[in-house]
């Protein structure tokens, strides 16, 4: 279209943004002179745009080349309504119509990038408040706990707990005290090598390293996959909140098992017991292991050298201890958080919630099962260890089979306790009852969750819940199976070494524990049963 010797492009007949609609003007020539064939000589560019608007706006003051510059360019800046009257009389070829249709369109355009300037400053702002009020978890074993147990795969601390015990291996081994043996009383050579001691090899071969998967499990699952959904029932429009506030929440029992680890067990441990020993040349009375050998043994190894060996070996246990106390409290924590959820009302009102908290409450509640067995097991073989040191047998497999042995009557001479005092028994009452607690604690924070989300038919107190195998209208959750593993357990554990045939015990509590670890409710043929049911005539 030609109007007054310049060519005209149709208006869009969508909406365009300001600089949009600009560029679309620009490219496409609108108010340059129309040549032979009916099209713009060229398309605007700045220098052209300035000589035009000089030109045409004598008694107006015309914008500098900077500025019609900036019009040209990628950018969230506008144009001044001023301007936008200048450049709709250039883009109107100077016809009253055309002008008018322009100066609509580009104040249309003007206004559409203000309101999307204001929206734009009202998410910034919102969203810098959020960050604001959000607790941020700076504190340094918090953040510490939470990079190890909730921000790696469930692989890798096993792993790192798995070349510790390697290098630690390889350590005794070089210097000889892998599988080592001393004159405990006359005709009594006592085992006491590193290779022989159960709370030295499968304690951090299997029993730990199963458990900081288990843990690590839980916490991904409670990120990934829990916690979202059940935000999302509770519309809680700030769920990534909820984690650091925890972790801000416990942060002085994190620093409470740091102290515990390092502070007591290794640091006051090895110095007044085993540095001790070494420096002074007398064992005191205490039980002797691989640790001090050279009190025993100074042909095999050295007392200077046998000080660097239990350094290390103090140091990896201390590390070890505090790897498990630190996975308890997470279990503490994840399911503190999802009674948090449960407490909300939307997610209780809803029946989609309700099946939701009662498929997370199984899960966690079975996992938080799972570690608690497998840190009564880590106490177990501590106990088993420190009480084998403690007693007359020549190897542990040996005592444990003699105990046994007289228990069943198939042996007439008792196992005895050498004259030898042990801190271990110590660190295993400690851990049994810690253990027992989190158990509690944990289940006191699923049963208080389902009570919150059951409807009104099936609402019971949370210690009514704990006795409840089956509720009418809630999950499947065997309560009563383990509670009474964990009881075998601890009466298993409490038995070593102070009942004849606390073998027999510690074997069946051990059987039991395995096979629940598989399916703590104990039905692992309930779905074959039901399926051959269902397919019989």
């Amino acid at each position: 279209m030609i109007k007054n010797g310049k060519y005209f492009h149709p208006l869009p007949e969508r909406n365009m943004g300001l600089k949009e609609l600009f560029r679309h003007f620009c490219d496409t020539g609108t108010g340059r002179p129309a040549n032979a064939s009916g099209s713009a000589e060229s398309a605007w560019t700045p220098d052209l745009l300035l000589e035009a608007i000089s030109t045409s706006s004598a008694d107006a003051e015309s914008p500098e080349l900077r500025t019609v510059q900036h019009w040209f360019h990628d950018n969230d800046r506008s144009i001044s309504t001023a301007n936008i009257h200048l450049l709709s009389r250039i883009f109107g070829c100077d016809d009253p119509v055309l002008t008018v249709d322009v100066r609509r369109a580009l104040l249309a355009a003007q206004h559409r990038l203000k309101t999307k300037r204001r929206a734009s400053c009202r998410t910034t702002a919102t969203t810098k408040e959020r960050q604001e009020s959000a607790p941020q978890c700076n504190f340094l074993m918090p953040r510490l706990m939470d990079s190890l147990f909730a921000r790696q795969h469930p692989l890798t601390l096993p792993v790192v707990v798995w070349t510790g015990c390697a290098a630690l291996a390889i350590v005794t081994f070089i210097f000889g005290v892998d599988s080592v043996t001393y004159e405990a009383r006359e005709g009594l050579n006592k085992q006491v090598g590193f290779l022989w001691a159960p709370s030295w090899t499968i304690l951090p071969i299997v029993i730990l390293p199963l458990f900081l998967y288990i843990v690590t499990g839980v916490v991904n699952a409670w990120h990934q996959r829990h916690q979202p959904r059940l935000s999302q029932v509770a519309n809680d429009d700030h769920p990534d909140q909820q984690w650091p506030r925890k972790l801000l929440a416990f942060k002085h029992t994190f620093w409470s098992i740091f102290v515990l680890s390092y502070g007591l067990l290794f640091l006051l441990q090895w110095t007044g017991i085993h540095l001790r020993a070494l420096l002074s040349g007398e064992a005191s009375g205490y039980m002797i292991d691989w640790n001090i050998i050279s009190l025993m043994r100074p042909d095999v190894v050295s007392n200077s050298a046998e000080i660097f060996v239990s350094l290390l070996a103090y140091a990896f246990f201390s590390t070890l201890m505090w790897l498990l106390f630190g996975g308890l409290v997470f279990l503490i924590v994840v399911t503190s958080a999802f009674h948090d959820i449960c407490s909300s009302k939307e997610l209780s009102a809803s029946a989609a919630g309700r099946d939701a908290a009662n498929a997370s409450a199984v899960e966690l509640i079975k996992s938080v099962y799972r570690c608690v067995v497998l840190s009564i097991l880590f106490a177990t073989l501590i106990k088993l260890q420190s009480t084998y040191l403690m007693s007359s047998g020549e190897t542990i497999y040996h005592w444990l089979a003699n105990d046994t042995a007289f228990f069943l009557g198939l042996s007439e001479q008792a196992p005895y306790r050498l004259n030898t005092r042990g801190i271990p028994q110590f660190t295993t009452a400690l851990l049994l009852l810690v253990s027992c607690a989190v158990f509690f604690v944990c289940s006191r924070h699923v049963a208080l969750s389902l009570q919150g989300t059951a409807s009104p038919a099936v609402a019971r107190p949370w210690y009514r819940k704990l006795r409840q195998i089956h509720l009418p209208d809630g999950p499947n959750i065997p309560w009563g199976a383990m509670i009474a593993v964990i009881v075998l357990m601890s009466l298993a554990l409490l038995s070593i070494g102070l009942v004849n045939g606390f073998s027999c015990l510690v074997g069946l509590s051990t059987f039991v524990a395995a096979m629940s670890l598989y399916d703590p409710a104990f039905e692992p043929m309930r779905p074959k049963l039901h399926e051959r049911s269902t397919l019989s005539p």
